[in-house]
């Protein structure tokens, strides 16, 4: 005999394969801000550069000629294009990879402090690099163009900013 009723339908609760996304962290906005700030900073410094490319190019083939005489002009123009080249790259590494952390921590993901890291990094890189490569020819490349503020001491704030960032990111929330 079948029953004018039907049967009581269980209890289903459908629940996340993994758990919700946490809230913005507290520092968000101070990790974002300074991050930001350095991503300026480099940005400014790589225009700078650019706007006066000519000439400190110039200033640093003369520079590296007269250090090693015994080098052809084509080595000295290559050396010159790979420095700035690479200089170009870790500067596009730094910005991207601070863009995409701020984003992450914004959105209050873990994996900004990877982000921030490979920034970190890559900053640290860009400022060693640049006083490196400027180094000797700080004068002749000032004479070109590029304020001895830019040549060094611009790209290490950035730098710093962004490891204070990072750390800030990194104890922050715990």
């Amino acid at each position: 005999m079948v029953s004018p009723t039907p049967p009581p339908r269980p209890k289903v609760a459908i629940t996340p394969m993994r758990p919700a996304r946490g809230v913005r962290p507290r520092f968000a906005a101070v990790v974002v801000g300074l991050w930001a700030l350095a991503v300026a900073l480099v940005v400014a410094s790589v225009l700078l550069v650019a706007t006066h490319l000519t000439e400190v190019r110039v200033a640093l083939a003369v520079d590296l000629a007269r250090e090693r005489p015994d080098a052809t002009g084509d080595e000295v123009v290559r050396a010159i294009n790979i420095a700035l080249l690479a200089g170009a790259v870790v500067a596009t590494v730094v910005v991207l990879a601070a863009v995409v952390g701020c984003v992450h921590a914004w959105e209050g993901r873990r994996s900004a402090r990877g982000w921030f890291a490979i920034a970190g990094i890559a900053a640290a890189a860009l400022a060693v690099g640049g006083a490196v490569t400027i180094g000797s020819s700080s004068q002749a490349v000032a004479d070109a163009g590029l304020p001895t503020a830019f040549q060094w001491i611009v790209p290490a704030i950035a730098c710093a900013l962004g490891v204070i960032a990072t750390v800030i990111a990194i104890i922050g929330d715990r």
